[in-house]
């Protein structure tokens, strides 16, 4: 039985190891995406890609939450029959709350750049709100302007036509 844990275990091990792999990665291409976000905190298409790292990672980091409780629920059992020491249960319940932090850490990460992504529509759109504005003033002047044109042209036009017929 303590060798069928033991298995079971380093197999979780494994898989966990793999999973840390994958979230080194994701962090390390997060990193980046920071730094282009430092140099341009404008940059749609770096926060679209942050938000598309971050949530894989979420999912990764939750797998890695579910193998390691998995891994603490067999840790329980063979501490139970005295298959495995204080000291080794203890340090599977710190590597849960380790990957447990890692995740809520993450969550954290998305919400903040989602608060970027909508601060940064939010300017686009006073931006754009701005140049309609604008746009709206123009149009308004020029439609007066021609209004005047207009009636200037017409009361030449009535002016020649008075001339003409005397």
């Amino acid at each position: 039985m303590a060798i069928e844990i033991a298995r079971s275990l380093d197999e979780i091990d494994r898989k966990v190891k793999e999973l840390n792999k994958t979230l080194r990665a994701s962090s390390n291409e997060t990193r980046e995406l920071d730094k282009a976000l430092r140099l341009d905190s404008k940059n749609a298409d770096a926060v679209t890609k942050k938000m598309n790292v971050l949530q894989s990672s979420v999912g990764t980091a939750t797998q890695k939450v579910a193998l390691l409780k998995q891994k603490q629920d067999e840790a329980n059992k063979a501490f139970q029959k005295g298959d495995l020491s204080a000291t080794e249960y203890k340090k599977i319940e710190l590597s849960v709350l380790r990957a447990q932090n890692q995740l809520q850490g993450l969550n954290n990460e998305i919400a903040k750049t989602q608060k970027m992504s909508i601060q940064q529509v939010s300017a686009q759109f006073d931006k754009l709100t701005s140049s309609l504005n604008k746009a709206q003033s123009t149009a308004q002047k020029l439609s007066g302007i021609t209004l005047k044109l207009v009636a200037a042209l017409g009361a030449t036009i009535t002016a020649f036509v008075a001339v003409g017929d005397e």
